[in-house]
């Protein structure tokens, strides 16, 4: 599982996989997924660089260097850590895999198999013995980089969380799986504006406000700011105008209906 090759070929459920789904269960639409496979390095990997797609991210510039520095809703290394953790710790005798799955409002990290020996829930938030169900693993991926150390991982996802100022995950043991769940954080319109790139972000908003004086439909707009016509532009660029009320569709009883268009409202008429 370390080093090898076709290791699925002899260990089939020794994969991750990851969804992102619209709205804040699995009955969503699915935006994006990936099963991922090969050695627990490639898929740590990976699962790290899909979360890192499907998360937003903005960028400011640093007033005391004068840079520009980027920063991801969620501190990707208490990400990280869940992973590593999930790949270390599961219990690789249950026939399941690793899920990552992420909604509007959090992150799910599931790992089959429970809290050993008797260990609980709270105990984790207090000192505790570390009792390793896979010790070559950890041991490897302690070596490795992934981890730090052992019987570390939820204190340095928890101060994590705490830098970026935001709740520390919840914990929890479900139907035979072990479940880190990370919140996201709700924003505002200011702040999904924010979170694209550079200063051209705001005059991209600006721009769409302007263009829907008359309505457009969704494949109008994203052709109007050069985008491909695909449901992830769409709800990164059009959706949190309509959410805050600057954009409103013009058949709002039927969302989905192929005449469906979107104008700007008297509150976007206020937006310069």
């Amino acid at each position: 599982m370390t080093f090898g090759k076709e290791i699925q070929k002899y260990f089939t459920d020794t994969i991750i996989k990851c969804a992102f789904f619209e709205g804040i269960d699995k009955t969503g639409k699915i935006i994006d997924h990936i099963e991922i496979k090969g050695n627990i390095f490639n898929q740590i990997d990976l699962s790290l660089k899909f979360v890192a797609r499907n998360i937003r991210k903005s960028a400011r510039i640093n007033s005391q260097t004068g840079r520009r520095e980027e920063q991801y809703e969620l501190p990707i290394l208490a990400i990280r850590e869940a992973v590593a953790n999930a790949v270390a710790h599961r219990d690789y005798r249950i026939p399941s895999h690793i899920d990552i799955m992420i909604f509007d409002d959090r992150i799910e990290i599931w790992s089959p198999g429970e809290l050993p020996l008797n260990i609980k829930i709270s105990d984790l938030f207090k000192k505790h013995i570390s009792v390793l169900r896979n010790p070559t693993i950890a041991e490897i991926l302690f070596l490795s980089g992934y981890i730090e150390r052992w019987g570390s991982g939820i204190e340095k996802m928890n101060k994590s969380m705490q830098i970026y100022e935001l709740p520390i995950p919840t914990y929890k043991e479900i139907t035979g799986n072990f479940v880190v769940i990370f919140k996201r954080k709700e924003v505002g319109i200011s702040e999904q504006v924010s979170e694209q790139v550079g200063e051209q972000v705001g005059e991209q908003v600006i721009s769409i406000l302007k263009f829907c004086y008359v309505p457009h439909s969704k494949s109008e707009i994203l052709k109007h700011l050069n985008l491909s016509n695909v449901y992830l532009n769409y709800k990164r660029k059009i959706y949190p105008l309509i959410k805050q009320g600057l954009l409103k569709m013009t058949i709002p009883e039927k969302p989905r209906s192929s005449k469906q268009k979107y104008i700007i409202t008297e509150k976007g008429k206020q937006i310069k």
